[in-house]
């Protein structure tokens, strides 16, 4: 929405994506909209279900509860609608799920 020139360029853009939510036999393509933020309570992940491919942020060290959620998320992936990715940014230990990014 930042990069929308106009007002009308922003509705272009909502409409493009409550299009593509809608479409969800869809696969994602390179231009959806993607919601993303930061998770303040990592616990209420346990129950997440995206409207739209979603990225979060964790920006602090996980709890037993906080990774037992993010467990219970990575095992739903399947059965979720859209594409969900989520990186933990903290001086913690690894993760026993987490996977490298980048190459």
């Amino acid at each position: 929405m930042a990069d929308a020139g106009s007002a009308a360029q922003r509705v272009g853009i909502r409409l493009r994506a409550l299009v593509a939510d809608a479409a969800w036999w869809r696969p994602l393509q390179d231009g959806d909209a993607w919601d993303a933020g930061v998770a303040v309570d990592p616990t209420q992940l346990a129950d997440f279900r995206p409207r739209r491919a979603t990225l979060i942020v964790i920006d602090q060290a996980l709890d037993a509860s906080g990774q037992q959620a993010l467990a219970g998320l990575q095992e739903r992936a399947y059965e979720l609608p859209r594409a969900v990715r989520v990186v933990v940014v903290s001086a913690g230990p690894l993760l026993p799920f987490a996977r490298p990014i980048g190459g």
